[in-house]
């Protein structure tokens, strides 16, 4: 569960009388507050992705939308530290794996519809059969990764807990230890 709460004016803290509706102020700023903005360009990418367009897959792709961008087609996300490129676009697709992956003519990965299409042929590609076992799931990185640049994480999303091990050289013993 997680609060939201904007206000307004030059001491919101103070008091609780400012409070505005965040769904409100994130609609205001471009976002959208459901993936389901996109059902129409989801079930058209499903079809040319050749996945199925059951509600499953339209509500497993709306949540993952809304993990990844949420919701914004717009959205440049970070690096992981390799020359792929930032992560782009309504699904955060990286311009390598785009080009990779990418639907017949679709050739522009800000448009949500390609976007979405490279995603879900990556999706298939990765996940095989069992795709609504990780798509809309919330995932990111449960299974590991590098990270190179400060950020905020979740971890121990499973329920199990996670080590988080230094690349700095100067926490050599200690990284030791964890592993």
């Amino acid at each position: 569960h997680l609060h939201t709460q904007v206000e307004k004016g030059p001491t919101p803290y103070l008091t609780n009388t400012n409070t505005l509706d965040p769904v409100k102020v994130l609609k205001g700023m471009g976002g959208n507050t459901k993936g389901g903005n996109f059902k129409g360009t989801i079930v058209k990418a499903l079809k040319a992705a050749g996945l199925p367009t059951t509600a499953a897959y339209i509500n497993a792709w709306s949540k993952q939308i809304m993990t990844e961008s949420g919701g914004n087609p717009n959205a440049i996300g970070g690096t992981d530290g390799y020359s792929h490129g930032r992560a782009t676009g309504l699904v955060q697709v990286k311009p390598t794996t785009f080009q990779a992956m990418k639907g017949k003519g679709m050739n522009d990965i800000m448009n949500p519809l390609h976007n979405l299409v490279a995603g879900m042929n990556w999706a298939k590609h990765a996940y095989g059969s069992n795709i609504l076992g990780y798509i809309g799931k919330g995932h990111g990185y449960a299974n590991g990764g590098i990270v190179n640049s400060p950020q905020m994480a979740w971890l121990a999303e499973g329920g199990f807990s996670e080590s988080v091990i230094s690349h700095d050289p100067s926490m050599k013993a200690r990284s030791k230890v964890l592993y």
